[in-house]
């Protein structure tokens, strides 16, 4: 039976700041301690295959949440007709039989195909690799139709680049590969206690003791929409970040979490913010589509706080 009941908080948060380039990953980490979170300085990843499997562990019998800032999903456009409509039972397929070269990123439009979809490898020749080669070759009319739904644009955001598309700032295909490979596929595959977000149901019924969860994060987003912090010239600019420290702070209070006292110095004070989003509890399980945790916001998780901010 359906029910409204909260979303119970999870014990520990872990957020990793995903990239192509592992010396780049960082993660910050915050545990529930009385009914107050305390959250950590940032540090580096470590083995990516092992991240989720270190975080039960510290997060000993209790329920812990994983957020990772790369994509977790396919588009629909593409997944019907490829016939991948439940992105967790298609994984543990990527990269073998059929699905061989489906990791390996084509550098040619006669390479591309509905086994072999990112593109393109490089970048040259100069301005010969365009997004209408991922059209013409997996069959769809716009660009919009390698979008997930939460990738499109609405009036207030620029839409994300194409989850296959693998050139330029905005790409995120590569992420998604190491992502997929390094972490998803040996976290889903060793343990019945490690969930993904939306893929295995509502969120409720998995912050459980001894679950991981894993989710898909939106921090940009969830820093302007919910903070009001707009990086400028860019999230790169250490100085942009010190000039937001401030609005992290008192948000941190208003919410009465406590922070380490590392993060009045670490330069990755960025980092900060990602751990204690609201989180939506409802999306269909077995589909192929994302969701992500800043995006799509309601208050059926709340941080513990008598002066809630949003």
């Amino acid at each position: 039976m359906a029910t409204n009941s909260p979303t119970p908080l999870p014990s520990m948060i872990v957020h990793a700041d995903w990239g192509s380039n592992p010396g780049k990953r960082w993660m910050a980490k915050s545990t529930l301690r009385n009914g107050r979170y305390l959250v950590q300085a940032p540090e580096p990843v470590g083995n990516s295959s092992t991240l989720v499997q270190r975080t039960r562990a510290d997060a000993g019998e209790a329920a812990a949440l994983i957020g990772f800032d790369f994509p977790i999903g396919l588009p629909v456009g593409y997944a019907e007709q490829a016939g991948a409509q439940d992105f967790l039972a298609l994984l543990p397929r990527l990269g073998h039989g059929e699905w061989s070269n489906f990791y390996d990123v084509a550098d040619r439009p006669d390479q591309i195909g509905f086994h072999r979809p990112f593109y393109p490898n490089s970048p040259f020749p100069k301005d010969s690799k365009k997004h209408r080669h991922l059209l013409d070759s997996l069959h769809v009319a716009s660009i919009d139709d390698l979008r997930r739904r939460c990738d499109k644009a609405r009036a207030d955001r620029q839409a994300a680049e194409a989850i296959f598309w693998t050139l330029g700032p905005k790409a995120v295909g590569k992420a998604a590969i190491l992502g997929w490979k390094e972490v998803l596929t040996p976290a889903l595959a060793n343990t019945a206690n490690v969930k993904a977000w939306p893929f295995d149901g509502m969120l409720r019924d998995h912050i459980q003791p001894g679950n991981a969860v894993i989710i898909e994060t939106y921090s940009a987003e969830f820093c302007s929409r919910q903070l009001g912090i707009v990086l400028k010239p860019g999230k790169r600019s250490q100085e942009a970040r010190q000039q937001n420290a401030d609005t992290l702070f008192q948000w941190a209070h208003a919410c009465d979490v406590e922070l380490d006292p590392k993060l009045d110095v670490t330069s990755k004070t960025d980092s900060v913010h990602h751990q204690t989003a609201t989180i939506p509890s409802t999306r269909p399980s077995g589909s192929s589509e994302c969701s992500t945790c800043g995006s799509e916001i309601d208050s059926s998780m709340s941080l513990p706080t008598s002066s809630p901010t949003r």
